[in-house]
């Protein structure tokens, strides 16, 4: 497709039209991907950020993205803020844990479980693994309980404390999920706390 062409598409083609035109366009301009990603970002099209994302990212690799992401993060709307959110956690970008990940939780609604479900995907980070058993007992804590499932890392010792604390508090929905927790990733070490609940 011809570089004319292709800018016109993607400034009044239909959602397949502006997505093939913004591929072509990355392809043959690489050094314009950038600008390509912070329009689409503005776009209400969900299908056409999320193309212009993934052939960015084919085009110039996740690394290249980031630096656009973090600094126009706060501003996006709530369904960008998803897309970029899903694509941190595809990604697996830990870079962004501390200052987007978590910060998310706070914003509800689906900002808030395409954080946790991008959280469960990265993995590796103890304040993170805190951060989301602090959700459990909360709107999102079958998101939190899903994405602790998947957790990469060894999250036993914080899931111990953790279930110790609840049963302290009486939260029995946390508990309960707690129990779901330690029994899908085979936690023998809250065997003790388990049977102390029995007797």
């Amino acid at each position: 497709m011809p570089v004319k062409e292709a800018k016109a598409l993607l400034k009044s083609g239909a959602t397949h039209e502006k997505c093939l035109a913004a591929s072509e366009l990355m392809k043959a301009q690489p050094e314009k991907a950038l600008k390509i990603v912070s329009n689409s970002l503005k776009s209400d099209d969900k299908i056409f950020r999320n193309s212009v994302l993934s052939n960015a990212t084919k085009t110039l690799g996740p690394t290249a993205l980031l630096p656009l992401l973090n600094a126009r993060f706060k501003k996006l709307s709530s369904d960008a803020k998803v897309d970029v959110l899903n694509w941190f956690g595809n990604n697996k970008i830990s870079t962004v844990t501390n200052h987007i990940i978590i910060p998310s939780f706070e914003e509800g609604g689906d900002v808030a479980k395409a954080a946790i479900a991008a959280a469960g995907k990265i993995g590796g980070n103890n304040y993170l693994v805190k951060s989301l058993l602090g959700q459990l007992g909360g709107e999102n804590g079958l998101d939190a309980l899903t994405a602790l499932k998947s957790f990469k890392g060894n999250i036993n010792e914080d899931v111990a404390a953790a279930l110790d604390e609840k049963l302290a508090a009486g939260d029995k929905p946390a508990v309960r999920k707690l129990l779901d927790l330690a029994s899908s990733r085979r936690m023998s070490n809250v065997a003790p706390t388990v049977f102390s609940m029995i007797n």
